[in-house]
Order: C-alpha cells, then sequence, then structure tokens
C-alpha cells in the first residue's frame, strides 16, 4: 500500500463513524465557497436596499466595503424613499397593557391598515421610570423626540429601537435648577434676553437642513409679551444647543401647546396673542432650517378672515405644509 493512514483515519474506518466539522471549519469553509461566487455590487446594493433596517444593522459587521455602503447618505436616501413609497406606520405611546408597571410606557407600530392597537403588534422600545408625562415630538424621517422640561430630550429611532439622549437645553436647566437658589447657572449668549422669564407650554421641532441634510431640533417659546419668542438649535451632529436671533419677529408669540410642523426644509408655527393664547390674527412662523433666519407671513387666503387660531391645523402631508380650518358648519377645508 502507498501512502500514509492515521491512527484516527483508521479508527474511523474500522468503526465507520462519521466525525462532522467543527463550526469554525465550517464557516471557513462556507466563506471560501461563498468568494468564489462573484455577484456584481449592483446587485448587492440592489438587495441591501430592500432589507429591513434591523437587518442592514447586523450586515454592516460583514465587510468593511458593506459597512460603507450602508453607512453611507445615498444609500440612506434611496432605503428611507423605498420605505417611504411602501407606506407608512402608526407610532402609539401605551402605558395601560395587562400586567406593565406603572412608571413604564411603551412604543407600539402599527401599520395604517390595521385598526387596533393589541398585544402581537411590534414593540419598538420601553421607557422606564418616567414620572408624569411626556412630550412626542413629531416625526421626521422615522426620528421622533421624548422630552419634558425637567427631563432630557431623548431621541430615538423606533425602527432600530437605538436612541441617545441630549445635554439639557436652557429651558431645561431653568426649569430644574431655577427654584434652587444655590444652583448658579452658566452663562448663555441669549440674542433677546430675558431677566426673569415665564415660560409658556411649548414643543420641540425636529426638522432637516435642506442643504446640509443634517437633523435640527428646534425648541422655541414665549418668555416675556414685551419681546419675541426666545429660540433654541440644536444640530445632532454637534449636540449643542444655541440661540437663534428672533429679532425678526417683531414681537410675535407663538401659539402655546403646538407642535411645530417640518415640511420643505423650514419649520412652520402658528402666531398667538400676548400671552401665546389664540387670537384672530393669526400668521404663520417660517423658520428656514438651513440659514436659520424667521419669516412672519399670512395664512392662506382660503383661511376665513379672523378665524381663530384654535380652528387652524398644521400638519406635513406628504412632504408638503397642510393647513386646514375648521369651519362653524363642523367642516374641515384643506
Amino acid at each position: 500500500m502507498s501512502g500514509k493512514t492515521s491512527s484516527r483515519g483508521q479508527q474511523d474506518e474500522i468503526s465507520g463513524e462519521k466525525h462532522e466539522p467543527t463550526p469554525t471549519k465550517e464557516i471557513k469553509r462556507r466563506r471560501k465557497e461563498f468568494e468564489k461566487i462573484h455577484i456584481p455590487n449592483e446587485i448587492v446594493e440592489e438587495i441591501l436596499v430592500r432589507l429591513p433596517v434591523k437587518s442592514l444593522t447586523r450586515f454592516q459587521t460583514v465587510s468593511k466595503h458593506w459597512r460603507t455602503l450602508i453607512t453611507s447618505k445615498y444609500f440612506g436616501k434611496r432605503h428611507m424613499a423605498l420605505k417611504k413609497s411602501k407606506g407608512c406606520k402608526l407610532l402609539f405611546v401605551c402605558d395601560d397593557f395587562v400586567d406593565r408597571a406603572e412608571d413604564t410606557l411603551f412604543l407600539k407600530t402599527v401599520a395604517l391598515e390595521k385598526t387596533s392597537v393589541s398585544e402581537g403588534d411590534e414593540q419598538a422600545f420601553e421607557f422606564e421610570g418616567y414620572k408624569g408625562f411626556l412630550d412626542i415630538s413629531e416625526s421626521c424621517d422615522g426620528l421622533v423626540c421624548f422630552y419634558d422640561t425637567t427631563r432630557a430630550v431623548e431621541v430615538m429611532n423606533p425602527t432600530t429601537t437605538m436612541f441617545i439622549e441630549l445635554p439639557l437645553s436652557r429651558i431645561q436647566q431653568l426649569c430644574i435648577y431655577k427654584p434652587n437658589p444655590e444652583v448658579e447657572l452658566e452663562p448663555v449668549q441669549d440674542p433677546n434676553p430675558v431677566l426673569d422669564p415665564v415660560m409658556t407650554c411649548s414643543q420641540i421641532g425636529v426638522g432637516k437642513d435642506s442643504v446640509s441634510g443634517s437633523y435640527k431640533l428646534v425648541w422655541m417659546y414665549n418668555t416675556s409679551p414685551a419681546t419675541p419668542p426666545t429660540c433654541e438649535v440644536l444640530d445632532l451632529e454637534g449636540k449643542k444647543w444655541r440661540f437663534v436671533n428672533t429679532t425678526s419677529l417683531d414681537h410675535h408669540q407663538i401659539l402655546c401647546d403646538q407642535r411645530p410642523v417640518f415640511a420643505n426644509g423650514s419649520l412652520y408655527w402658528l402666531t398667538g396673542d400676548e400671552e401665546g393664547y389664540a387670537t384672530t390674527q393669526t400668521k404663520l412662523i417660517v423658520l428656514d432650517l438651513h440659514t436659520e433666519m424667521f419669516q412672519v407671513i399670512q395664512t392662506p387666503p382660503f383661511i376665513t378672515r379672523d378665524a381663530s387660531g384654535d380652528k387652524i391645523g398644521l400638519c406635513n402631508l406628504d412632504g408638503r405644509l397642510c393647513i386646514s380650518e375648521l369651519k362653524k358648519d363642523c367642516k374641515q377645508e384643506f
């Protein structure tokens, strides 16, 4: 006989037993087989762009090429456009499910064609240890903010359940530390300083710079009837709050307790009276997120003259600013 036979090999011939390859060897074998198959990059991209976000997060570890592709702005835009073409989902924030802790909020995503929220729906995230009520911003490309005046803003993507906690804004610092005279706040460069500000109810707006593509958070609030509103802006890339000059608003106050609406690269608010309540002289405040400059414009002609601000609604409808008015006959015109 020619060649050599190991003792292990003789045992295998005698016993007839088959030894399965180890997991590591099997992985290496499959990898070598996969490397022999050449799939054009264009086809790989077409496959990846149709996958859910959770899968894409995992596939970033496959190779440097895949990670570069998946994290590129070009790929992100294509993936976002494809997702939007398939329809939207509703995000529900719930605290009344059976056998749940009282201090926990649960996020549920539901497809538009469904009519109710059930336990089987996708659970995105849990907020534990919250007290009271959390404000929720409008969504921008799937990003949502959860916050209140005494709790740091958390920006979350419900699809991936990833979130970041932001530093306290100036309004939050005042609400948290002002009652304590021993705490001295750092001086800030507010272009419209108010010695003893009286903050009214306000909510954060989330939008996207149409030129740079960066996401920005905007928190505008009334501080005094004699001065324009105060506006704080945070760029998600820098994660630092700063003030924006509002002198061009010419003492216009924003309507209290409204969510600013993002459309076409700008955020929109309705104006209120000196104390922030609904008025019959309602106008639109517009902030261009790229230039960070304000305008005050008239409402569209179809809005009834002297219509009260609480009868006018703003929303984003397929990327456009949608304005509606609730008429006296209970009909709504858009």
